[in-house]
């Protein structure tokens, strides 16, 4: 998942590597070695350029860090855990190990990925729950200092019954706690 508007999370992509091989090589044959040096570390200039600019960005709030970026972390152990589901079953198949202890292997095996996907995903969720506080609150303050008519303006509301959060009277859904709110109907039959 990447931010809107943003193709690249950080470093260009590698095609933007590649092409700027391309000139240090045509340097190299055309003007000579120290050319093509000096061309190189031009290209490795500019990527450093383009990475501060790109940090510059997100400290600045211009662009916005990704999850997916977060969930690099545990990509490696999930890459892992899946060969070495897949090397358990060739083991089976060509006969070096038996059923008893393919069933073993691959229930441990099982068992320590599901562990790893739910830690992501519970990570995953409370950074997005995060970026989503983060960028309401911001946007909050933004709006209410902006115009004193704004905030004299009463919006209607509704309280969810688990966990008493304001929602807009059109939800279906709470924003804190994501459960079904009850319809406006019967919220106003309750009342009268």
């Amino acid at each position: 998942m990447q931010a809107s508007g943003s193709s690249t999370s950080g470093w260009p992509k590698l095609w933007l590597v590649m092409i700027g091989i391309v000139p240090a090589l045509g340097a190299v044959m055309v003007y000579g070695l120290p050319t093509g040096i000096i061309v190189v570390g031009a290209i490795f200039l500019l990527l450093g350029i383009w990475n501060l600019w790109v940090s510059l960005q997100i400290v600045a709030g211009d662009r916005s860090v990704t999850l997916r970026e977060d969930s690099m972390a545990f990509s490696d152990e999930k890459r892992f855990l899946l060969r070495t589901l897949e090397d358990l079953e060739y083991e089976r198949t060509t006969g070096k190990i038996d059923d008893d202890d393919y069933e073993e292997l691959r229930e441990q095996i099982r068992n320590r990925a599901q562990r790893v996907l739910s830690e992501d995903e519970t990570e995953l969720r409370n950074r997005a729950e995060q970026l989503v506080e983060d960028y309401l609150r911001t946007h909050e303050k933004v709006s209410t200092a902006g115009s004193k008519s704004a905030s004299s303006t009463t919006t209607k509301t509704r309280q969810c019954p688990s966990c008493t959060t304001e929602n807009d009277l059109d939800a279906s859904f709470c924003k804190r706690c994501g459960k079904k709110l009850p319809s406006a109907l019967s919220n106003k039959a309750r009342e009268s």
